[in-house]
C-alpha cells in the first residue's frame, strides 16, 4: 500500500504487511537508516521503495528512476494515514508524534519494500518502537476480537480472523484500500499464523495491560545467588540455568481468563489507589466497615 507524503504531494511511500486487518491501527512506519531508497516514476505517481527491492516489487512494469537516498533522509516525514479514525482526534495522547517515519534497525530488504507499518497495539517490535518514540497508541479492536464501533467505512463489528474464513476481513480492507487509492499492489504467499492449538482458532497479537513481577530489578542478583548452588550436573549452573537467568526479563504473571488464582490486587473505585492483600486477615483488617464474608474456592465450587 502507498501512503502520501505530506509535504510531497503525488509522492507516496510503499508499504507492506501480511496482515491486512492491523492497517486501521496504523501510527508510523518504520525504514532502516542506513538502507538505500529509490524514487521512482510510473505514470504520475512518484514511488518510494528500498533499492534492492525494485524488481521484486514492480518486476515487469516499468519505471523510472528519479533519484536515490538513505532512510536517515525519510525519517521524520509526514505521511497521510489511509485509515483516519483516530488521526483526527485532538485528545489523542501524543498525536503530534503520530503517522510519521521512523528509523528501527529490525526493517531489512529481504522481503517487502524496505518499509514496515507499525500498529503498536499488533506487534512486539511495534510497540517497542512506539514506547520509544512516544507514538499514538491506538486499539481498533474490541476484546472479542471485532472492530471497534468508531470504525468508518463498514468496518465496525466484523471479526478481524474469523475462524470459518479467516481471510475475509483482510478482503475487505483490501477493497477499500483500492476504494482509496492506496492499494498498490497484491499477492497470495505462503506464511506462518499462529493458531490456538485446542480448537485451530486464528489467534491476534493483541496489546492489553497486564500485571508484571519486575525481575529486571532483581536480575543481578539472581544470577549471584545461583553461582552459590550446588548443581547436579555442574555445568547446569552456567549453562542452561545460568544463561537463562542472564537473559531474564520482566515477567507476566496476568492471564485474561476466567479460570486461575486470581490477583489479591484491590483499587479503589474512586481514587484509584491500589492495595496488595497478603491474607483473608490483611483483607478482613482494612474492610472492618464493611461486613462482607469472604469465600475462597476452587472453579466450578460457586
Amino acid at each position: 500500500m502507498k501512503f502520501e507524503l505530506v509535504d510531497q504531494p503525488k509522492t507516496f511511500i510503499v508499504a507492506w504487511t501480511t496482515t491486512p486487518w492491523t492497517l486501521p491501527g496504523n501510527v508510523a512506519l518504520a525504514v532502516g537508516s542506513e538502507i538505500n531508497y529509490c524514487k521512482i516514476k510510473i505514470l504520475d505517481d512518484f514511488l518510494i521503495v528500498a533499492k534492492d527491492r525494485l524488481n521484486d516489487v514492480f518486476k515487469n512494469e516499468k519505471f523510472e528512476i528519479i533519484g536515490e537516498l538513505k532512510g536517515a533522509d525519510l525519517i521524520g516525514k509526514k505521511y497521510l494515514p489511509v485509515f483516519d479514525y483516530y488521526s483526527k482526534d485532538e485528545t489523542l495522547k501524543n498525536r503530534d508524534n503520530g503517522w510519521q517515519i521512523y528509523g528501527a534497525d529490525f526493517v531489512t530488504t529481504e522481503d517487502g519494500t524496505g518499509v514496515v507499518h507499525i500498529a503498536p497495539a499488533f506487534g512486539e517490535d511495534d510497540m517497542n518502537l512506539g514506547q520509544k518514540e512516544n507514538l499514538p497508541f491506538v486499539q481498533p479492536v474490541a476484546m472479542n476480537g471485532t472492530f471497534k464501533p468508531e470504525m468508518g467505512d463498514g468496518l465496525a463489528g466484523l471479526s478481524v480472523k474469523p475462524k470459518a474464513e479467516p481471510q475475509k476481513t483482510d478482503i475487505e480492507i483490501l477493497k477499500l484500500l483500492a476504494v482509496k487509492g492506496a492499494l498498490l499492489a497484491k499477492e497470495k504467499i505462503v506464511h506462518s499464523y499462529p493458531h490456538c492449538w485446542r480448537c485451530d482458532t486464528p489467534l491476534l497479537n493483541y496489546a492489553t495491560s497486564s500485571w508484571f513481577v519486575k525481575v529486571t530489578a532483581i536480575k543481578d542478583k539472581l544470577v549471584a545467588e545461583n553461582r552459590t548452588v550446588n548443581w547436579v550436573p555442574d555445568n547446569i549452573k552456567e549453562g542452561r540455568f545460568g544463561k537463562w537467568l542472564e537473559g531474564a526479563r520482566d515477567w507476566a504473571i496476568s492471564r485474561t481468563r476466567y479460570w486461575g488464582a486470581p490477583l489479591p490486587v484491590w483499587r479503589c473505585g474512586q481514587c484509584q489507589e491500589k492495595k496488595v492483600f497478603g491474607s483473608l486477615a490483611e483483607l478482613q483488617q482494612a474492610g472492618q466497615s464493611v461486613k462482607n464474608n469472604y469465600w475462597v474456592m476452587r472453579h466450578g465450587q460457586a
